[in-house]
């Protein structure tokens, strides 16, 4: 067994084998000292006198279907949701329009699980990803990862763009209120639909309803989770921030928007921004957020 040792780190050569001509597959094993930190595997393709490696992804899916709507090429192993690749395509379109950017293409590939998605793209064993389940996956090379199979990718497509125009220091709150107004929740519910912003909304009134001494603050400034009958990890603060985008998009327009965006960090730069174009601060906070949701 072929083995390397670099500064401290281990290499280990566990398979090797060809897959077609010029082409072999090889996994390698990293350990730093005792502890295993990876299993990774490629492709090795010979390409003259120098050999190439790249991710096994192409050759792992190559008996999948694939169906092209727009800019957005779909990979799948059975079958797909016509209707929600169409929804997702326009909002490709939509999302990069509104920031005044040319929509992108990507591949879609359709995984049920996130365990499904390291594999693919050549990661056996990595720490940081043991016992997810519900996530997807967006790489560099405009490649989508289903999350739970689901044809819609919104979310984080809004992160996507958003990031090509941001001209401030990211704030959490800002962009992710918007990925929950242009898009949805991220995470899927338990019939594996998307949470659109609707359903955002639904479910935090209907906690306000069972919950009419609560404050929406906390609710906010907390990050609270309460919703674990829709999705255990949707989040109050942004379906609240979401609301407030649907307001500023209401009467300041895309810049508006913009200007949210590129707040900068933290809670008092969201909340300077917001009063600046909103009037709505922290001391009327409570009143003027449940007087919107009430409309």
């Amino acid at each position: 067994m072929l083995k390397i040792i670099l500064i401290g780190l281990s290499i280990r050569l566990l398979n090797f084998y060809p897959i077609g001509h010029d082409r072999c597959w090889m996994t390698l094993s990293f350990n730093d000292g005792p502890t295993l930190t990876r299993i990774v595997s490629c492709i090795v393709q010979k390409e003259n006198a120098h050999y190439a490696f790249t991710s096994p992804l192409a050759y792992l899916t190559r008996h999948w279907q694939t169906t092209q709507i727009g800019n957005i090429t779909y990979h799948y192993p059975d079958n797909i949701n016509l209707t929600r690749a169409r929804a997702f395509e326009k909002n490709n379109e939509t999302i990069a329009k509104k920031l005044g950017l040319t929509p992108e293409k990507f591949d879609f590939y359709l995984t049920d699980n996130y365990q499904e998605i390291p594999p693919l793209l050549g990661y056996l064993y990595d720490p940081e990803r043991v016992g997810r389940t519900r996530d997807g996956s967006f790489t560099e090379a405009h490649q989508i990862f289903a999350i739970q199979h689901n044809e819609d990718f919104s979310h984080d497509l809004i992160h996507y763009y958003v990031a090509k125009i941001r001209t401030n220091t990211r704030n959490t709150a800002a962009e992710e209120g918007l990925a929950y107004y242009w898009g949805n929740a991220y995470y899927t519910d338990s019939s594996r639909n998307m949470i659109d912003y609707p359903a955002q909304l639904a479910a935090l009134r209907t906690y306000l309803h069972e919950h009419p001494d609560s404050s929406l603050l906390p609710l906010f400034e907390h990050n609270a989770k309460p919703f674990p009958n829709l999705a255990p990890e949707v989040s109050a603060r942004s379906i609240l921030s979401a609301r407030l985008f649907q307001l500023v998009e209401d009467t300041r327009g895309i810049i508006g928007v913009k200007a949210l965006i590129n707040c900068g960090k933290g809670d008092d730069n969201y909340f300077s921004t917001l009063y600046t174009l909103t009037g709505i601060n922290r001391s009327n906070f409570d009143t003027r957020l449940r007087a919107l949701l009430a409309q």
